[in-house]
C-alpha cells in the first residue's frame, strides 16, 4: 500500500484572508522569483483533504524552458505544500507530473549582437557537430564543470559544436581566471583552454591564477572591460545563473536554458 508523506522544502507559507476567497495564483507567485511567471490549473491528481491540487506552469522570462510541477494549497489559502513524496516498494520518490518540462525557441538576436563584439580568437569552437551549443560559464561554478564534462564528450564525438563564453558571477578570482582562459584560447584552442581553466578542478584553477598574477595584470586592460560587458548583457536578459546555455536553432532563434540540462536531448 502506497504511503504518502508530506515534505516542506522551506517554511510553510501562511496567509490570512478575511472572508474573501483566496487568490491561489497570488499565493503561488510568492514561491518563485520575480522573473518567473507562474500559472495554476486545478487537477484531481493526488488529492489531500483540505487542500486543492494544482499543476503549476513556470515560465522564466527570456528562457525557453517551461517547468511543470504539482502544488497543494489549503482551501483557506493559509498553507502551501510545495512537494509531496511517495513511499512505495521500499523507496521514496517525489510526485511529479508525467511531463516535467518542455522547450520552445526564442529570439536570440541580442546574443548575436553580443557575440559580434568579440574577436574571433575569443569565440573558438570545439567539435564539428551540426548542433551549435554555447555555454556561458564561470570557472568557479561547480554546475558549469558538470555541464562542461558532458558537453566536451559530445564535442569529442562530433555530436555538437561547442562554444564557451565567460560569464563571471563569482567575483574577482573568476574574472582573473577568465582572462587566462581567453589568453589560452586565443593562443591555442578552446579544448586546451577548457582543460586548463573552465573544465579544470578548482584546485587547478586556483593554482593557475596564483601563478600568473603578473600575466593577469597585463591582460586586465585588454579583457576586464569585455568580461564586465558580457556579464551585464547576460543579466539584462535575465540569465541570473550559471551555466546558462544557448542552443542555436536558426541564425536568429534558439533554446535558452539557465541551469543544468541533458544536452543529449538536443543533439541531431
Amino acid at each position: 500500500m502506497k504511503k504518502i508523506f508530506l515534505t516542506f522544502l522551506g517554511l510553510v507559507l501562511m496567509y490570512s484572508f478575511a472572508n474573501a476567497a483566496p487568490d491561489y495564483t497570488a499565493i503561488a507567485k510568492k514561491l518563485v522569483p520575480p522573473n518567473v511567471n507562474i500559472e495554476l490549473k486545478q487537477t484531481n491528481d493526488f488529492q489531500i483533504s483540505g487542500f486543492k491540487t494544482f499543476i503549476a506552469t513556470l515560465k522564466p522570462q527570456n528562457a525557453s524552458v517551461t517547468v511543470y510541477k504539482y502544488l497543494w494549497i489549503s482551501n483557506d489559502g493559509k498553507y502551501v505544500i510545495p512537494n509531496l513524496l511517495a513511499y512505495t516498494n521500499n523507496s521514496i520518490t517525489q510526485i511529479e507530473p508525467k511531463v516535467k518540462e518542455s522547450y520552445n525557441t526564442v529570439n536570440i538576436e541580442w546574443f548575436n549582437r553580443v557575440l559580434s563584439t568579440l574577436n574571433p580568437d575569443l569565440k573558438k569552437s570545439f567539435g564539428n557537430g551540426k548542433t551549435e551549443v554555447y555555454i556561458l560559464s564561470d570557472p568557479y561554478c561547480p554546475f558549469c564543470k558538470e555541464q562542461l564534462a558532458q558537453a566536451i564528450e559530445l564535442a569529442k564525438q562530433n555530436k555538437i559544436k561547442l562554444y564557451v563564453i565567460p560569464f563571471d558571477i563569482h567575483g574577482e578570482k573568476s574574472t582573473q581566471a577568465s582572462m587566462l582562459f581567453w589568453d589560452i584560447e586565443s593562443k591555442s584552442n578552446l579544448a586546451d583552454a577548457l582543460a586548463k581553466v573552465e573544465a579544470a578542478p578548482f584546485e587547478a584553477v586556483d593554482k593557475i591564477v596564483s601563478q600568473n598574477q603578473n600575466l593577469i595584470k597585463q591582460l586586465t586592460p585588454k579583457y576586464q572591460a569585455k568580461l564586465h560587458y558580457l556579464k551585464e548583457e547576460f543579466f539584462k536578459q535575465k540569465l541570473n545563473g550559471t551555466p546558462s546555455i544557448i542552443i542555436r536553432k536558426t541564425n536568429t532563434t534558439g533554446i535558452v536554458i539557465v541551469g543544468l540540462t541533458n544536452l543529449a536531448n538536443f543533439v541531431k
